[in-house]
């Protein structure tokens, strides 16, 4: 009986914190602004979400780091097309922005302006 309930214990932990940190890689990004979409230019960019330190950072092709923090909690949904993703709200100190993380890109958008940007995979 502890056996299994050692195991059960070890199962619950590891669902309960496997996506507390990840890195998504992305070689494509888009801007979004006043409702349309520009073209998709290539790009280098590393995404790495960390909800244990509260943090998102993206590393772009240049060096530069952009650092935001977590306020919201992260919450998984189903898009209407089925799609799954994670979502949150991060503040670079200035603005609020929508974090949505999904299969094969990331929207960042801008709560105010609605303007944004899109990476892909």
């Amino acid at each position: 009986m502890k056996k299994l309930f050692t195991i059960f214990f070890t199962f619950l932990v590891f669902i309960c914190f496997s996506q507390n940190k990840f890195t998504k890689n992305f070689t494509l990004f888009s801007i979004i602004k006043n409702g349309d979409i520009s073209e998709i230019k290539p790009t280098q960019a590393s995404v790495v979400y960390d909800f244990t330190s509260k943090k998102i950072t993206i590393n772009k092709l240049d060096g530069q780091k952009e650092v935001y923090k977590i306020t919201s909690k992260s919450q998984k949904s189903n898009a209407s097309n089925g799609e799954k993703f994670l979502e949150t709200i991060a503040t670079d100190g200035n603005y609020n922005f929508l974090f949505r993380f999904l299969e094969n890109r990331l929207m960042i958008i801008n709560m105010v302006t609605r303007n944004g940007l899109v990476f892909y995979k």
